[in-house]
């Protein structure tokens, strides 16, 4: 496991909250609700799939491009020029090897300022129920699974928000496995109110943070049980969304549908059993308060290096 950056002195996020523009108008999607998975599509929506690997050339073309960039240093270079790293790249850019090269020299920009990986959640270290979302394990593909439930955190600001995740998806990233670039989000709607839905804000922030410096890290999002009030968030975050991302959102319902994709993700394991549990306790609000006094759970041998290592 690495090392936390949670054992680091917290610091204050500089993150780029520049909201990008919509492709369309919001009004054309104020009717669009989301589409719950039928159940026989569970375990092919949730399949990884197959990474169709980048044209040598357009790789080659993207690390000359970035060798005339003399304002990056060797370990901007090294880390731009991997071949992992421009190969998501060029897929995210359709293979379009010059789009490919500007967004990785944008990305260097960004991470130069904002430094996701010494982002600390300030509001976790303050209080271990400010968010919820940890890394619970990893799926039987070997990607990161996170977890987060609303009813489990009390801090809905979005700029504690987006720090929170860049340091969960950065530790997540540090921790996958060789040959592993995607993660596994588990979104539990369960006590998801009207303060979520009215302010778009973080779900903007996050999109463009995936969509432009995280390209092709997201495998698969599992939203369970989002209530008819997320619509209107859907409806306001949806144009923002590239058709790759619209894609890899899922939409489940019911305690069959839990239970199966808890297995398709985790297997038959420790760690499924947790999760079909931990989503049943989720809606039973006694337990949840009475498990506030105690930092956060994870599956049986999991350990998190991110936001609420234990």
């Amino acid at each position: 496991q690495s090392k936390s950056s949670c054992t680091r002195r917290p610091i204050t996020p500089q993150l780029d909250t520049s909201q990008p523009q919509p492709s369309r108008s919001p009004a054309m999607v104020l009717d669009d609700t989301p589409t719950e998975l039928p159940a026989n599509s569970l375990r092919l929506a949730l399949h990884p799939r197959v990474v169709q690997h980048p044209d040598p050339g357009a790789v080659k073309a993207v690390k000359e491009s970035l060798e005339f960039h003399s304002d990056l240093d060797a370990q901007e270079l090294a880390w731009a020029t991997d071949e992992a790293n421009i190969s998501r790249y060029i897929r995210a850019e359709d293979g379009n090897a010059g789009k490919a090269a500007k967004r990785l020299v944008a990305t260097i920009k960004w991470r130069n300022k904002t430094q996701p990986e010494s982002v600390t959640c300030v509001e976790c270290s303050q209080d271990h129920r400010a968010h919820d979302l940890r890394c619970i394990g990893h799926d039987t593909y070997g990607r990161p699974v996170l977890y987060n439930c609303f009813a489990c955190s009390n801090a809905r600001g979005p700029h504690g928000l987006l720090a929170h995740f860049t340091q969960t998806v950065e530790e997540a990233i540090k921790n996958m496995p060789p040959g592993v670039e995607t993660f596994v989000w588990i979104a539990d709607f369960e006590g998801f109110g009207i303060r979520d839905s009215i302010d778009p804000r973080f779900s903007i922030w996050l999109l463009n943070m995936f969509q432009n410096h995280y390209p092709e890290r997201m495998g698969c999002v599992v939203c369970v049980e989002a209530p008819r009030l997320f619509s209107m968030l859907w409806s306001g975050v949806k144009p923002f969304m590239s058709q790759t991302t619209k894609r890899k959102i899922n939409f489940i319902r019911g305690p069959e549908l839990r239970r199966e994709m808890a297995e398709v993700v985790m297997g038959s394991s420790p760690s499924s059993q947790w999760l079909v549990m931990h989503m049943e306790r989720n809606r039973k609000k006694a337990e949840v308060k009475a498990a506030w006094s105690q930092p956060h759970e994870l599956p049986p041998g999991v350990q998190t290096a991110g936001p609420h290592k234990r």
